[in-house]
């Protein structure tokens, strides 16, 4: 298959993907991107270059109604973070499946989800990253052993996966199954001669796990850590005062994160939240230890992009919908010409479909729905 065929191929599946779905296929995102250049370019210049590669971390937040971006926004960040080195993981959190109270949980599902390409292969999952790491030439694993990490049993682990516990398959396995979270005995290890692994993951460690392992990974030689949590629950936006416990321990979470990219506890990470509306004015209600750090004061020649808690139609460099929709069918007519479709009939129907899906969706969520519009217009002219 050619390249440029290669590359057709793979323009049609994306668009495919956003007819039936909504999003694209996996390493497409930025392909089909509207309006969201100028933000990714600072996010890689000002975030991953030059705070979280020089070992900073930071924590930010993205606002939006359903259908606005959020999740294409978060999902263009991973995607480029794993093109320039960086582990990435992108967690869904619903009440159904993951929650912010379930730290211990999602600890887990990170290590299990988390991705990196280590020296031109993408791996996936926390131990098969420590092991291709510990295998790329000139690696040294002294920044590691030396440092002072929180939760020493977790270090140690890693230490092993880097050196794939001498060969020794059985081994590597259990370490594997310990840094994934499950409960592993420190007699298990000691009967191959491993000592120093104790204290598995829990809901009282979660937090000094997470810790260990974002510094351990810098300390191996990636440049950081991309963590996004797409949050498609009101977990933070609620009305009863005092609000639960389930939603304040959610809050103390997203606190202890923001505190540990300023006092240094974290190394070389930035986590991402997707929030609904209402998130910033609910904080700095109900929960003020959050909201009082989200309130940032705004200096003389402040860019709104450094702001903690940004709305989604601050990242997007287009203003209006009417605006929005022209470089949408400009941005979808170009993969119709690149298939060898037919543009002119495509760029019709196109502009129609989207102004009857502007029509149907006011507010902030009007960008799904008409992407998925545009992308079934697009498909039918190729």
């Amino acid at each position: 298959m050619s390249t440029s065929t290669a590359f057709q191929d793979r323009i049609i599946s994306a668009l495919e993907s956003v007819a039936e779905h909504g999003h694209p296929t996996p390493g497409s995102t930025r392909l089909l991107d509207v309006g969201n250049t100028a933000y990714l370019e600072y996010f890689e210049r000002e975030v991953l270059e030059q705070l979280v590669s020089q070992g900073g971390a930071t924590c930010r937040f993205v606002e939006g109604a359903y259908g606005s971006g959020k999740t294409h926004l978060l999902t263009a960040i991973t995607e480029m973070s794993l093109e320039k080195g960086y582990a990435v993981a992108q967690t869904d959190l619903t009440q159904a499946a993951l929650s912010l109270q379930d730290w211990d949980r999602i600890t887990a599902h990170v290590f299990q989800e988390i991705r990196a390409v280590v020296d031109g292969v993408e791996v996936k999952s926390l131990p098969k990253i420590l092991a291709r790491l510990g295998q790329t030439k000139g690696f040294s694993p002294e920044k590691l052993r030396t440092a002072n990490l929180p939760h020493p049993g977790f270090k140690n682990a890693m230490l092993y996966a880097l050196a794939r516990c001498g060969g020794h398959k059985s081994a590597f396995e259990m370490v594997s199954s310990f840094l994934l979270g499950h409960k592993v005995t420190a007699a298990n290890f000691s009967m191959y001669g491993m000592v120093g692994i104790k204290n598995p993951l829990s809901k009282r460690n979660a937090e000094l796990v997470l810790k260990t392992v974002l510094a351990g990974l810098y300390l191996s030689g990636l440049p950081g850590t991309v963590l996004c949590f797409d949050e498609h629950e009101k977990t933070l936006v609620y009305k009863r005062n005092p609000p639960p416990a389930r939603v304040l321990n959610a809050a103390k979470l997203m606190r202890r994160l923001v505190d540990g990219g300023v006092t240094g506890l974290l190394c070389g990470a930035v986590s991402i939240f997707a929030v609904l509306p209402g998130f910033l004015e609910e904080c700095s209600i109900l929960y003020p230890a959050l909201g009082q750090r989200l309130q940032m004061v705004r200096g003389p020649g402040y860019r709104a992009w450094r702001w903690p808690v940004l709305a989604i139609d601050k990242v997007n460099s287009i203003n209006s919908p009417e605006d929005y929709l022209d470089e949408a069918v400009s941005t979808y007519c170009s993969m119709v010409a690149i298939c060898g479709g037919n543009v002119g009939k495509a760029r019709d129907a196109m502009l129609a479909q989207g102004k009857r899906a502007l029509a149907g969706n006011a507010g902030q969520g009007y960008r799904r729905e008409l992407m998925r519009a545009l992308a079934a217009v697009a498909v039918r002219n190729m």
